[in-house]
């Protein structure tokens, strides 16, 4: 009766602790400061080294009502993309609910140093002369601003992506004239993170403009540009031509390229990192900290997505290689939307969402390195360790040229050999090579690779 009394009351004050833990951590807003063209963060200057993340699962569709915090993903992600050297994910939706697994999300951002740019996506085909439309979209808005704002993770606000009025009769004046009133109305509920909107390269001629009310004193509340650019190995006169339209800061909020190479109709990886490290490059020499006017960049994207080309004639579930728009300042200049991540995904008869790493991925943190913690031992994380009454042990942190796992039982008898395709995400379901549950035990497991030979054990507790 002692015994079980004193487990109870080491549970209760376990949860007591956390609970204050977690209290702590969601408490704690992150002081984000624009002053003139640059950013800071707890009065430290940052750039943005940025991952756009909307991972899609294979099958999915976000277009349908898929929502991608509610599989849990980044909890994979979130390590991959702190080891990559990133540290912000640029967004382009937020629950308007207090929807537990997008807190999650933040924590796990936040845990591993990830900021967060939060988006909110607005449609360009309403009438943004329309005041119901308008004050829809600023209480959508707010909504989510309210919600979220007190999270340390949260870097700042995006409000609509790549939105172009004239569809339904408004100008750029009814839009930018909405964006200083959803800024101005947001700081009223914020004082503590910027502002921002993202729009095409292709509209840059669009800021500054008294006459479209997006010079910066008729857009005063707005904190800062974001600008999406596609624009071959560099941003051409993107850099010079900004920095006289407008004093605050400018963030690329997107940039990158496809893997596809469809002159050829086959993946070239290569083709893919030599832009976007060229991309990156560029940024590098035109931001603030060297006289210019960037603070930083977002690249496109985390993963492919394999619902979004035009003409989806493979549906959610297949990768489609269709042209879906024509760029000239690439070699190759058939874009293919769902081949821009810098990370595959993959499915099989468990999960639907496996990823693994690109040229790209491997090149760009090459060039953020200096940014990433790396381990000073080789080490491989597996999880969890005991495996106690649990469906599968995950290995993560493999190194890369890791082909297969071997698992021995504890007379040293090959129990299992595991075939390695995501050096992040492997998993043993705690069967043999017969596809027959192991019983309770300890096992060992065996990696090789050019690097020498990694070795460990696993207590399995059923």
């Amino acid at each position: 009766m002692y015994v079980e009394q004193k487990y109870k009351f080491n549970i209760i004050v376990f949860f007591l602790i956390y609970l204050m833990s977690f209290c702590s951590l969601t408490t704690a807003t992150t002081k984000v400061e624009v002053r003139g063209r640059n950013i800071y963060v707890n009065d430290e200057l940052f750039i943005i080294r940025g991952v756009c993340y909307s991972p899609t699962p294979v099958g999915k569709n976000p277009a349908t009502g898929y929502t991608w915090w509610d599989d849990k993903n980044y909890l994979s992600d979130i390590p991959k993309i702190k080891k990559l050297g990133a540290n912000v994910v640029r967004i382009y939706s937020a629950p308007q609910n207090n929807n537990l697994n997008f807190s999650e999300f933040l924590n796990e951002c936040y845990k591993n140093g990830i900021y967060v740019m939060v988006g909110y996506w607005v449609n360009h085909a309403q009438n943004f002369t329309n005041l119901t439309v308008r004050n829809k979209e600023k209480q959508n808005f707010k909504n989510i601003v309210s919600l979220w704002k007190d999270h340390p993770a949260v870097l700042m606000w995006c409000f609509g992506n790549e939105v172009e009025p004239g569809s339904s009769g408004s100008t750029w004046a009814d839009w930018y004239s909405l964006v200083q009133e959803v800024a101005l109305e947001t700081k009223m509920v914020d004082k503590s993170h910027p502002i921002t909107v993202a729009i095409k390269k292709v509209h840059l001629n669009t800021i500054g403009q008294q006459v479209y009310k997006s010079d910066d004193i008729s857009l005063s509340s707005l904190d800062c540009w974001s600008i999406n650019v596609y624009s071959g190995y560099d941003f051409k006169t993107l850099f010079y031509d900004y920095h006289m339209k407008s004093n605050k800061p400018l963030i690329i909020s997107e940039f990158g390229c496809d893997s596809w190479d469809g002159r050829n109709n086959k993946e070239d990886e290569f083709m893919q990192a030599k832009y976007i490290v060229s991309q990156w490059r560029d940024i590098e020499r035109n931001l603030t900290l060297n006289g210019g006017v960037a603070s930083g960049g977002c690249v496109f994207e985390w993963t492919d997505e394999w619902w979004k080309s035009s003409s989806n004639t493979l549906g959610n579930s297949g990768q489609d290689t269709s042209t879906d728009w024509q760029n000239s300042d690439y070699e190759d200049p058939n874009m293919n939307e769902e081949w821009f991540g810098i990370m595959k995904i993959s499915s099989n008869i468990y999960n639907s969402y496996i990823t693994s790493p690109k040229k790209a991925y491997n090149e760009l943190q090459k060039v953020w390195n200096k940014f990433v913690i790396v381990e000073k031992d080789n080490k491989v994380y597996v999880y969890p360790n005991p495996a106690i009454n649990c469906e599968y042990i995950t290995f993560s942190l493999l190194p890369y040229d890791t082909e297969k796992i071997y698992i021995y039982n504890i007379a040293g008898e090959l129990v299992k050999t595991i075939y390695v395709y995501d050096v992040f995400n492997t998993k043993w379901f705690l069967d043999n090579n017969f596809g027959e549950k192991v019983s309770s035990g300890i096992y060992f497991f065996t990696i090789k690779h050019n690097g020498g030979i990694i070795r460990n054990k696993i207590a399995v507790v059923k």
